[in-house]
């Protein structure tokens, strides 16, 4: 793989990483109400506990799946090399598929594909939050059960690092984990700039068909990449 291949996959998968809608959406109900029941200033502070939950999870995710790929690296087989684009490939298609039809339910509102459980568990949990540790594992939890989605982009990541040969990684995994929790401080800014939970969920809301098929584009083309890189084009 190239390094123009993979620097376009590169900014393809932290494209998909700032679309993704559960995280800042959590994020915008805990800060709502953390806002109303306490204060900016306590509500600012909280917040970086959620980033650093966000971020936590993101970091051992990542590291457990690029240790993984590293020992399947480490033998350097062909078979298993070529096994693993093609995988990619298949999973990010399906995952464009499911994304373009399957990401917000049917309705008006911005409701995601989560279970309402689950969805009623977040927002509980996002409106109760009282210490530090409320808020750092509230950003855990939230990230974690985006994974169906992340996961091949932490996959991805790993192996398109591991081809930058000639380019610091270390930079490159930085700046992901950073760009992950990009859309929170984005929410947070609409919020000290005067918005409020009703005005961000009407945009989230009336651009939903946009969020769904920039995402769904990004893991096709990626698709669509590793397609040619593994038919050797």
């Amino acid at each position: 793989m190239s390094f123009f291949t993979s620097l376009i996959i590169l900014l393809l998968l932290a494209l998909i990483q700032v679309l993704l809608q559960l995280t800042p959406g959590v994020f915008a109900i805990f800060y709502h109400q953390t806002i109303g029941k306490k204060s900016r200033k306590i509500a600012d502070n909280l917040s970086l506990y959620f980033v650093l939950g966000t971020e936590f999870f993101t970091t051992i995710t990542f590291l457990f799946v690029y240790l993984t790929i590293f020992v399947l690296f480490f033998y350097q087989t062909t078979f298993i090399t070529n096994f693993l684009i093609w995988s990619l490939a298949g999973i990010f298609l399906v995952e464009g598929i499911v994304i373009l039809f399957g990401y917000y339910r049917r309705g008006q509102g911005s409701q995601l594909f989560i279970k309402r459980r689950t969805a009623q568990s977040l927002s509980t949990r996002a409106e109760s939050v009282k210490t530090r540790l409320d808020a750092f594992v509230l950003g855990f939890i939230t990230s974690g059960t985006e994974i169906i989605f992340t996961l091949p982009l932490y996959i991805v990541l790993a192996t398109g690092t591991m081809q930058l040969t000639s380019f610091p990684r270390y930079p490159i995994i930085i700046s992901y984990i950073i760009i992950t929790v990009l859309p929170i401080f984005v929410t947070r800014t609409l919020f000290r700039v005067g918005h409020n939970l009703a005005n961000i969920q009407r945009f989230r809301t009336r651009n939903k068909t946009f969020f769904r098929v920039a995402i769904s584009l990004c893991y096709i083309i990626i698709a669509g990449i590793l397609i040619f890189v593994g038919a050797g084009i």
